[in-house]
C-alpha cells in the first residue's frame, strides 16, 4: 500500500511537471505567470498530501518517502541557486569595474562605483534586518521541523562588522555569504585598477579573462532560472505537505517581507538614479522586462 502510494505521489508530480512544461513550450505563457502557476499546484497538492497521510491511515515513513523524491527537484534547485550566488556577484563586480576603467579619471570612476556599490549593500543589509524584526520572522523550524530552535544569539554591531571581513578566500566564497564577496570582488577591483596603471598589458589579459568568466557564469545563471517554476513546485509541494499551520504562515510572513524589502530598497534605488540625474521613469521603461522577471524569480 505504501508503495503503491509513492508510486502514485509521483506520477501525480512528473504529470504537475508536464504540464508547467506545456504551458512553457505550447501556450507560451509569461515566467510570472508559470511561477505563480507552481506556487499554486504547490501549496494545493503538499496540503492534499498532508491530508491523505493523516486520515489515511498510511504508514508513517510513506509520506516522508514520497517527499524525498520531490526533494531531488526543490532541494536540488536551492542547492544550484546556492551555488551561482557567489560566482555571479564576484564576477558581475568585477565585471563592472574592468568596464568602466577607462584611460581618463578610471581610478575615481571605479573607486565611486566601489564605493557605491558598498554603501548600497550596506543600506540593503539594514533594511533587511529591520523588516526581519518588525515581523519577526523565526524561520529556523521552516526546513527541519525535528530540528530545535537554533540558541544564537545576535553579535553587536562591531563583531557584525569585524564578521564581513574574511580570513580565508575559500572559506568566504564557500559560505554563501554575500557581503564578503563584495569585499573580495571590490578588492580584486582596486588591484586590478593598480596593475593597469603598472602593466597594462597584464591587466588587459585579466580583462579578457574576466569577460570571457562572465559569459559563463551568466548562461549557467540563465540554466538555473530557466527551472524556477519546477524548483518552486517541488519546495512548495514539500513545505506544505510537512509544514504546521504556523509554519505555514510563518512561510507566508517570509514571502511578504521579501517583497517589502525589495520595494524598500527598490524605492531607493531609484532615488539613487534621480540623484546622479537619471530620468526614472525612462528608466522603468526600458528596464521594465528585466525587472519584472528579477521580481517573479
Amino acid at each position: 500500500m505504501s508503495t503503491l502510494f509513492v508510486v502514485i505521489g509521483i506520477i501525480i508530480f512528473l504529470a504537475f511537471i508536464a504540464l508547467l512544461v506545456f504551458f512553457d513550450k505550447k501556450l507560451k505563457l509569461s515566467f510570472t505567470v508559470r511561477v505563480l502557476i507552481a506556487l499554486g499546484l504547490g501549496v494545493l497538492y503538499g496540503v492534499v498530501i498532508q491530508l491523505v497521510n493523516t486520515y489515511g491511515n498510511l504508514p508513517g515513513e510513506t509520506a516522508t518517502e514520497f517527499l524525498k523524491w520531490v526533494d531531488i527537484l526543490g532541494t536540488g534547485f536551492v542547492h544550484a541557486l546556492q551555488f551561482v550566488v557567489v560566482p555571479l556577484v564576484a564576477v558581475s563586480i568585477i565585471k563592472a569595474i574592468t568596464k568602466s576603467a577607462g584611460a581618463k579619471s578610471s581610478g575615481r570612476k571605479s573607486g565611486k562605483i566601489i564605493l557605491i556599490l558598498l554603501l548600497t549593500t550596506a543600506f540593503s543589509a539594514a533594511i533587511s534586518i529591520i523588516v526581519v524584526k518588525i515581523f519577526n520572522l523565526q524561520a529556523s523550524e521552516l526546513f527541519d521541523p525535528n530540528k530545535p530552535p537554533s540558541t544564537k544569539t545576535p553579535a553587536d554591531i562591531p563583531t557584525t562588522i569585524l564578521g564581513l571581513i574574511p580570513d580565508n578566500l575559500f572559506a568566504a566564497l564557500s559560505s554563501n555569504s554575500v557581503l564578503p564577496v563584495v569585499l573580495i570582488a571590490a578588492l580584486i577591483g582596486f588591484a586590478y585598477l593598480a596593475i593597469k596603471k603598472e602593466n597594462p598589458a597584464v591587466a588587459k589579459k585579466f580583462e579578457s579573462g574576466v569577460t570571457v568568466a562572465h559569459h559563463f557564469v551568466c548562461q549557467i545563471v540563465d540554466f538555473v532560472i530557466t527551472f524556477t517554476p519546477y524548483g518552486v513546485l517541488g519546495v512548495i509541494t514539500a513545505r506544505a505537505a510537512t509544514g504546521s499551520v504556523e509554519s505555514i504562515k510563518q512561510l507566508g510572513l517570509i514571502i511578504i517581507a521579501c517583497f517589502v524589502a525589495m520595494i524598500i530598497v527598490f524605492i531607493a534605488h531609484l532615488g539613487i538614479l534621480w540623484l546622479l540625474g537619471a530620468n526614472p521613469k525612462k528608466y522603468l521603461k526600458k528596464t521594465a522586462p528585466a525587472l519584472l522577471f528579477a521580481f517573479s524569480s
